[in-house]
């Protein structure tokens, strides 16, 4: 078997923008270990109508292919539970796990996760625009083109660690409620899983 210092995660996204600045800022601020982990992601492309989460998986499976795996890669599907998406979750997330793919699921969006770094406080979010309002509110601005980092160092990534987790009573594939299961990938990629 093939072996290389650094884990692999691949990570396909839902979002175009937002999402790869973050998580290739947890990268680029060394707040993922660089030596231990490699990320690589896979955005939704600009195109309209790309961003469904079949269309998701389909990217992640086929950049997959193109990857010389070994064990301990792990290949993340990122999505949201939105209105428009939530009736495709049951299906997509079951071919998900079949293919052997981890799913970190948002709801209502990515910026819930992204405001649970500063805010313990989630019960009125409903709505990506509810997010969106905290977002700003917690933090002074807040532009999802632009991802300011400075907002999201280590210890405000532990934080949204744990409240995401006492917000998950687990067993459910994605959140019944406001929450994200992007705390699990995140508890992986900082090597804090099980701790």
């Amino acid at each position: 078997m093939q072996q290389r210092d650094a884990r692999l995660f691949i990570l396909a996204t839902e979002g175009a923008v937002t999402e790869p600045q973050y998580f290739r800022g947890l990268q680029e601020r060394d707040i993922v270990d660089r030596l231990r982990v490699k990320i690589e992601v896979i955005p939704t492309p600009l195109d309209a109508g790309t961003s469904a989460p079949r269309y998701v998986l389909d990217r992640l499976s086929e950049v997959a292919s193109q990857y010389n795996l070994i064990a301990d890669d792990e290949l993340w599907l990122i999505i949201d539970a939105d209105r428009v998406w939530e009736r495709h979750l049951p299906q997509v997330t079951r071919e998900a796990f079949q293919k052997g793919f981890f799913v970190a699921v948002s709801r209502p969006c990515f910026e819930l996760w992204l405001l649970l770094h500063v805010s313990d406080d989630v019960t009125s979010i409903s709505t990506c625009a509810d997010c969106s309002r905290a977002l700003r509110m917690q933090l002074g601005r807040y532009n999802k083109s632009n991802l300011d980092m400075d907002h999201f160092p280590r210890s405000a990534v532990l934080d949204a660690i744990r409240r995401a987790s006492a917000l998950d009573p687990g067993g459910d594939r994605w959140p019944q409620s406001t929450g994200s299961h992007v705390y699990q990938l995140a508890s992986r990629l900082l090597g804090t899983a099980g701790s």
